[in-house]
């Protein structure tokens, strides 16, 4: 009654590739479907859209917005990002992440996403509406309705 077979060793992210595909056909899903206000993946063609138009990314950019569009709203940290981004035999630094995210930020400039760094926690994705929101203070006498 096996559905699937992974020889050892294999990375984790073939692993969760796998039983998500897995978890989709259960539940009769064959095409995932993300969207975090104006950005949105298709897990059937693989790509990211930004109000509604297509966002080239490159693999590595590609690979760190899934992780924070994943867990949109929760900080993602430096580490988890940096697995998911750079293959485990990769001479890349612990920095290089930055370098991909970066790119990324620029490439959702002027929309209503955008990634911030959440301090000792890591990165996420966040609503620009949501973080105005937060960012507002009132001040006594300032509150609604007066």
């Amino acid at each position: 009654g096996a559905a699937d077979f992974m020889a050892k060793p294999f990375a984790i992210e073939e692993l969760e590739a796998r039983l998500g595909a897995l978890v989709r056909r259960s539940q009769g899903r064959t095409r995932a479907q993300l969207q975090y206000a104006s950005l949105a993946y298709d897990g059937e063609s693989h790509a990211f859209t930004l109000g509604g138009r297509l966002l080239p990314l490159t693999p590595r950019e590609h690979a760190a917005l899934s992780a924070l569009l994943v867990r949109a709203g929760m900080p993602v940290g430096k580490a988890h990002l940096f697995g998911k981004v750079f293959p485990h035999d990769s001479d890349a630094g612990p920095d290089a992440i930055e370098q991909v995210l970066h790119r990324v930020r620029r490439k959702l400039a002027g929309s209503d996403v955008r990634i911030v760094t959440v301090r000792g926690l890591g990165y996420m994705l966040e609503t620009v509406a949501a973080a105005d929101t937060a960012g507002a203070k009132l001040e006594p006498g300032d509150e609604p309705g007066h």
